[in-house]
């Protein structure tokens, strides 16, 4: 895969992912809080609770996808850089 990158100097490469790492943590925290809403909003209400549990059941996914498998290959080129 082709470093987005790839132009600037290392230390401000080290800054860039460490920055990203960062936003992927935001943003997995800011979807699981809306997701988390919902569900207890379709219990509260109560519409389809199928939907909701469903939605809770994937949360665990969406986080795996969403931020640890990035946050990893992330962490990989920051150690990569960290040689150097």
């Amino acid at each position: 895969m082709k470093d987005k990158y790839s132009g600037l100097s290392n230390e401000e490469r080290l800054k860039r992912y460490k920055k990203e790492n960062l936003t992927l943590l935001i943003s997995a925290i800011i979807c699981s809080i809306v997701i988390i809403v919902i569900s207890i909003l379709f219990f509260v209400y109560e519409l389809d609770k199928t939907i909701s549990i469903g939605f809770l059941l994937l949360l665990p996914f969406s986080w795996w996808i969403g931020y640890f498998i990035p946050k990893k290959e992330n962490d990989k080129k920051i150690k990569e850089l960290e040689k150097k």
